[in-house]
């Protein structure tokens, strides 16, 4: 039989030996543990095969069939453990012809899998000269379907394993990295390029054999090939079989009913952790874990897991330890049951709007409360892993000034006519606010007046003038909410036109590429000096539907050109839509006979 060449490490040792996947201690002995989950797995013991009767036995917490003199050309090697030390009980049971020639070594190979494979041992040494991490392997895909001098890598696929089960499986990888003397998480197969940023069980079970399914009280292998220096190269990882704990964010107390600038809140965020049950579904994990364990569902062990709350998308401060990432939090020992989790807030600088969103999540990234940056440091791997995220919306009471009830007298006027312009300036806040009213006259201020509008009311403004274009009455009273507001008006317009003009279903990407870039933003800040709505809308779309990086995307040149050719009529949409929805809301009323 010709050899495989083997890169593992013997420093799992302990570590992967005193987890969770062990036996506890029960009432059962080993001869009746093995001899029900032999009955569970459908496979005779002792297995008949071509290699003699092989006996079913425990090595060091896996279920092995048959022994390593067992194996046809079976070689050892020094190590730091000892495989006959280990299971020498076994052998004097199980196998007393067998002769003790081998101290202070280990078997490439076990024995048999259930499924009469090879069963490689986690503990022989590596024959390459050097470890490597698994983040820079050069990963082998479908190893079953790859030869090497003319064999096959290994037989057949692992599409039977349940999807809890490679969970299992999958968090084992997720930390294999520490076990041999790689600490930093971006040395993990997580960060190997094979998997392109999507580690899970989708893209595993294209490189990795599973050997032996880690069950309740069962370690398993699994094994995976790599190239180096054009040689395949075997690594066998020993699975602990385990209870996947399930975090999720029960409730968020936001500390009060509504925000106000400058206070600062007290909140609560509930955090719960449970145990997950999903390896239920598996009729003989099942069985298996009623034998070994009984009826009670339990964690196997303890974490340590992140968490984060953001308030208006900045992460606030909470009484868990922090860690160098700023705004992200861990806690430690979390095991079964509640935890409350104390955090402060306040309204971010600056913030205009009705409402503010207050989010946690924890050990997830993917709703934008916790960072990716260096999650995988404290990530754990929970199943199902859909429910540990939640928002609630805080009412605000904003500091804000809108003008209504426009009218004029007369209406409609003639050029050359005098005319009166009145409105309410209204206050919705809860204190008095003192402000500054203009004027302004065909684009140029002509008065203004100190005004006081009480908390919840309102004050009639008025002026004269002698009519010619276009009047705005202007309220210079921060902050102009309705900017905010157009830049999502900007992206539903655009949408509207691209699918319209271009029959671009999924053209929102456009738009958000677009929007989220650094020129965008530029031009957009530099279109803050607009204080009427529709000009700034009108100008926005001009340099939206007219700047030369939206191409290239999906366009086609006459995608392109009909998406320029038709900016005018989409900017007129717009601005039908501002002066029918957002007139009211703005801080800025405009009249006009011909906007544009």
């Amino acid at each position: 039989m010709k050899k495989m060449l083997k890169l593992i490490s013997v420093v799992l040792l302990t570590a992967l030996l005193a987890g969770s996947f062990l036996f506890p201690a029960s009432a059962m002995t080993e001869e009746e543990r093995i001899r029900a989950l032999v009955e569970a797995l459908g496979v005779p013991d002792p297995m008949p095969s071509q290699y003699g009767t092989l006996k079913a036995r425990f090595d060091r917490g896996q279920l092995v069939f048959g022994f390593p003199d067992q194996v046809p050309d079976n070689d050892w090697k020094k190590a730091a453990t000892s495989w006959e030390g280990e299971n020498r009980e076994a052998i004097q049971k199980h196998h007393p012809d067998y002769g003790f020639n081998h101290s202070g070594q280990e078997p490439r190979y076990l024995g048999f899998t259930a499924q009469g494979d090879l069963f490689s041992n986690d503990w022989f040494p590596i024959d390459a000269p050097s470890q490597i991490a698994p983040a820079k392997r050069n990963m082998i895909a479908n190893p079953w379907e790859q030869k090497s001098n003319g064999e096959r890598l290994c037989k057949g696929n692992s599409d039977s394993i349940s999807d809890y089960t490679w969970t299992v499986i999958l968090a084992g990888l997720f930390e294999y990295h520490k076990t041999i003397g790689f600490d930093s998480a971006s040395d993990g197969f997580a960060f190997n390029p094979a998997f392109k940023g999507k580690f899970d069980i989708d893209t595993i079970n294209n490189y990795f054999k599973v050997l032996s399914e880690p069950q309740p009280g069962i370690a398993g292998a699994v094994r995976h090939w790599h190239y180096r220096g054009g040689v395949p190269y075997y690594d066998t990882i020993t699975i602990g079989w385990e209870i996947l704990p399930d975090f999720s964010i029960e409730k968020i107390e936001p500390g009060t009913d509504k925000a106000r600038p400058g206070e600062v809140y007290h909140g609560k965020v509930v955090l719960r952790c449970a145990p997950s049950d999903q390896f239920l579904y598996n009729p003989m994990t099942e069985e298996l874990y009623q034998i070994i364990y009984g009826s009670e569902v339990r964690l196997s062990k303890k974490y340590t897991v992140p968490i984060g709350v953001a308030a208006g998308g900045r992460l606030a401060p909470m009484n868990a330890r922090e860690t160098p990432i700023p705004g992200v939090y861990v806690l430690e020992q979390v095991g079964e049951g509640e935890y409350v989790v104390n955090f402060t807030w306040q309204l971010p600088s600056g913030w205009d709007q009705p409402e503010i969103t207050l989010a946690s999540e924890v050990n997830d990234y993917t709703n934008g409360v916790l960072p990716l940056e260096g999650m995988y440091s404290w990530f754990v791997w929970d199943y199902p892993g859909d429910n540990n995220y939640k928002a609630v919306k805080v009412p605000v009471d904003v500091k804000d000034l809108a003008v209504t009830g426009l009218k004029i007298a007369p209406n409609p006027a003639q050029e050359g006519d005098t005319v009166t312009v009145s409105a309410r300036v209204e206050n919705s806040y809860s204190q008095d606010i003192a402000t500054k009213v203009q004027y302004r006259f065909h684009g140029g201020t002509v008065g203004e007046q100190e005004i006081t509008v009480p908390a919840s009311g309102s004050v009639p403004v008025s002026f004269t003038v002698t009519w010619m274009k276009e009047i705005w009455l202007n309220v210079d009273a921060p902050p102009n909410a309705w900017k905010n507001s157009l830049v999502h008006e900007i992206g539903h317009r655009y949408d509207y036109y691209c699918e319209e003009q271009t029959g671009l279903k999924a053209s929102r990407c456009l738009y958000e590429d677009y929007y989220n870039s650094n020129a965008a933003k530029d031009y957009f800040n530099a279109l803050l000096w607009f204080e009427n709505p529709v000009e700034w809308f009108a100008e926005a779309l001009k340099i939206l539907y007219g700047y030369p990086g939206l191409k290239g995307y999906r366009d086609t040149d006459e995608i392109f050109e009909k998406r320029q050719t038709g900016a005018k009529a989409q900017i007129m949409r717009g601005v039908e839509f501002i002066s029918k929805n957002l007139g009211a809301a703005t801080n800025t009323v405009t009249i006009t006979q011909d906007i544009l």
